[in-house]
């Protein structure tokens, strides 16, 4: 389920668009290539290979809106498809990080993304006593640097550690890995239960099936996302509209 230790309504913690940057950024090809790829091509968790497109974009969908909306925690939590979601996004961001630092991409539209969810979940979460991760802090960041997604400092490490690691926004959004234990499935009866009940596991929810939609439950949830993806690229130029704005006022001279 969703971690929720600043929330204590029945939906769980709520976030801005902001706040998911890290989350929305691979969304746009995700849904792009289920277009002509299947989906086990596309995600690395196991738990979502099995979907069909229909699957993985509702799926998407009941993610997004849970995570910004006002709607209820489902009894007994959310499924393990949806947490899964959550891991095999971050995974692909950090993916999007790696073309850019190591394969030539141009641009650092993924960096900016990425530290956008950690300037405000993990830095600037306590806006009175912003603090730095301690990974960041051994690297030898502090909170003056500017810009600081694109320093050197910033290893690949780290920014795997940051997006995958157990302690940073992996743990913002999630409590476990418990649908990777997709084994206990294969167990008999009487020892998955066994093993569940030490673990505290309803495999009922963390093995859940997804809900198969009809076309025009796709459709709305397509519909969501692109406005989602829309939103963050308007964001996005507004923001690199405002550093103009601000090299006219130090450059007034220089013509853009």
């Amino acid at each position: 389920m969703w971690n929720s230790p600043h929330s204590h309504s029945k939906s769980g913690q709520l976030y801005s668009l902001a706040d998911l940057s890290a989350l929305v950024l691979p969304l746009d090809e995700l849904l792009y290539l289920s277009e002509a790829s299947p989906v086990s091509e596309l995600v690395e968790e196991r738990i979502l290979q099995r979907l069909d497109r229909g699957e993985l974009v509702y799926a998407l969908y009941e993610v997004f809106e849970a995570l910004t909306g006002d709607v209820p925690v489902p009894e007994g939590g959310h499924p393990g498809i949806h947490e899964a979601i959550i891991a095999d996004l971050l995974r692909q961001s950090f993916d999007r990080v790696v073309c850019e630092m190591e394969m030539g991409d141009v641009g650092e539209s993924a960096r900016q993304a990425v530290w956008q969810s950690v300037d405000r979940l993990l830095i600037y979460r306590n806006t009175h006593e912003p603090s730095l991760p301690w990974i960041l802090e051994d690297a030898g960041m502090t909170l003056e640097d500017p810009e600081s997604y694109r320093l050197e400092k910033i290893t690949l490490e780290h920014w795997e550690e940051l997006l995958c690691g157990e302690n940073f926004l992996f743990a913002e959004f999630l409590q476990d890995d418990d649908w990777r234990m997709d084994f206990l499935m294969d167990l008999p009866p009487d020892s998955a239960k066994m093993v569940t009940d030490l673990a505290g596991l309803n495999l009922e929810v963390v093995q859940a099936l997804p809900h198969t939609p009809d076309e025009d439950e796709v459709r709305k949830a397509e519909g969501y996302l692109q406005g989602l993806i829309d939103l963050m690229e308007r964001e996005v130029q507004d923001r690199w509209r405002g550093e103009v704005e601000l090299g006219r006022e130090a450059w007034p001279d220089t013509p853009f």
